[in-house]
C-alpha cells in the first residue's frame, strides 16, 4: 500500500483480496494507532456487508470487536455479525450475550441498531437462540430513543412473530406502544401487534382489546387521507381475523 491508501480502500475496490490483507489487518488491530485499527476494522465492514462468506474464516477477529471501546471497531464488528447472521446464524449463535452486552451498554443508535439487527437474525433462524433477549429489548421498548423504539417493533418484531411463547415481555412492551408519545412508534406497534396475534392469538393479553385500540390509531391516522396508510388497514384485518376466530 501507498502512504494514502488504506486496507479498507483496498477491499472496497476488491472485498476479495481480504486474505490478502489478513495479516495487515491483524498487526494493525494490535497497533496503538487508532486510525491503523479503525482501518483494519472497516475492512471487515466493508468485506462483509459485500459477502459474508469472506469473514467467516476470520470469525475470531470479527467477534473480538464487539467488545472493543474504540465505537467505530466495535461498529464495525456488529455490521460484520449482523451480515453473518443474515447468511449463516448458527456460526454466530453464541456471540448472543455479548451483542446483549452491547445494547446494555451503549447510548451510540448506530451500535444499538446494528446489535438489534444481528439479534433479530439470528431470532429468525431460533427463537430460543435470543430467548435472552427477551427482558432487555423489553426495556429498551419502554426506555430508549424513538429510532430505537421503532426498530423493535419494526426489525426485531421478525424474530418474535417466529415464536411469540418466547418473548412474553417484549410483546407485552409492544402492545403497551400502542400508547407510545411517537405517532411512528405506535403505528409500527399496530403493525407488530396484528403480525404476533395472527402468529398467536395467546400470546397478546386480548385480542379484543388490542384490536380495539388498533382501530383507534388506524381511524386517527386515515381520516380523510386519499392515500391512507395500508399498513394499518392490513394490521386491522389481522386483527379482526384473529377475533372472528376466537369468537368462533
Amino acid at each position: 500500500m501507498t502512504g494514502t491508501e488504506t486496507i479498507e480502500r483496498a477491499i472496497q475496490q476488491d472485498p476479495h483480496r481480504l486474505p490478502e490483507y489478513i495479516d495487515d489487518i491483524t498487526r494493525q488491530l494490535a497497533s496503538d494507532d487508532v486510525h491503523d485499527r479503525v482501518d483494519a476494522g472497516r475492512a471487515f465492514r466493508v468485506a462483509a456487508a459485500q459477502d459474508a462468506a469472506l469473514v467467516e474464516p476470520y470469525h475470531d477477529l470479527v467477534v473480538d470487536l464487539l467488545g472493543d471501546g474504540n465505537g467505530s471497531l466495535q461498529l464495525s464488528g456488529l455490521v460484520a455479525v449482523a451480515e453473518l447472521a443474515a447468511d449463516s446464524p448458527e456460526r454466530v449463535a453464541d456471540e448472543v450475550p455479548r451483542l446483549l452486552d452491547v445494547v446494555r451498554g451503549t447510548d451510540a443508535p448506530a451500535i444499538e441498531m446494528a446489535a438489534i439487527k444481528a439479534l433479530t437474525r439470528i431470532g429468525e433462524w431460533s427463537p430460543p437462540a435470543v430467548e435472552a433477549s427477551d427482558p432487555v429489548v423489553a426495556d429498551r421498548l419502554r426506555t430508549a430513543t424513538t429510532p430505537i423504539r421503532t426498530a423493535v417493533v419494526s426489525v426485531f418484531v421478525s424474530a418474535v412473530i417466529e415464536r411469540p411463547s418466547t418473548f412474553p415481555a417484549t410483546v407485552r412492551a409492544t402492545e403497551a406502544a400502542l400508547d407510545d408519545d411517537s405517532a411512528r412508534v405506535r403505528r409500527y406497534a399496530a403493525s407488530a401487534v396484528s403480525l404476533i396475534a395472527e402468529s398467536d392469538a395467546a400470546a397478546v393479553s386480548s385480542p379484543e382489546a388490542v384490536r380495539t385500540r388498533v382501530a383507534e390509531i388506524e381511524a386517527r391516522v386515515n381520516d380523510g387521507l386519499l392515500q391512507p396508510d395500508q399498513n394499518l388497514i392490513q394490521a386491522l384485518d389481522r386483527l379482526d381475523s384473529v377475533v372472528d376466530a376466537d369468537g368462533n
